[in-house]
């Protein structure tokens, strides 16, 4: 009976020591908040572009990008691409940083033939935690 009661005190001691000894608690997976200016862009009378739209071909738009941490890691990394149709060349900015907020405005101007453009907006964490907004942009004559 003696050696059961050591044994399992044994046992217990080191499942403790197991259990104290285990990786750190893993990273938040808090996605960073993304948003969209609205309205008109000061100086340049361009509109802010917030959600799926028709422009007529050629015409200027922005994207007010506001992006801010929810996980407590700084933002690293923002990426904007538009792909037209799904082919050709796309038109693609990327940028890395570091900062608890980051606010962008992307001049643009709507591609010069009829059709849809996908812009896929991403912007990362230090955590590796993204956040992705999709907007269509409609071109007609």
């Amino acid at each position: 009976m003696k050696k059961a009661i050591i044994i399992a005190g044994m046992f217990f001691m080191a499942s403790f020591i197991i259990i104290s000894c285990s990786k750190e608690d893993e990273k938040e997976k808090t996605p960073p908040a993304l948003s969209f200016k609205s309205g008109v862009q000061t100086g340049t009378g361009l509109h802010y572009i917030t959600k799926d739209t028709t422009l007529t071909i050629s015409t200027g738009f922005v994207f007010g990008i506001k992006a801010s941490i929810t996980s407590g890691e700084n933002l690293k990394r923002l990426y904007v691409k538009g792909v037209f149709e799904n082919s050709g060349t796309p038109r693609e900015f990327d940028t890395t940083f570091s900062s608890s907020s980051i606010t962008y405005d992307y001049k643009l101007f709507a591609y010069p033939s009829v059709g849809n453009e996908e812009f896929t907006i991403t912007v990362w964490d230090d955590n590796d935690n993204a956040t992705t907004a999709t907007i269509i942009v409609t071109t007609e004559p």
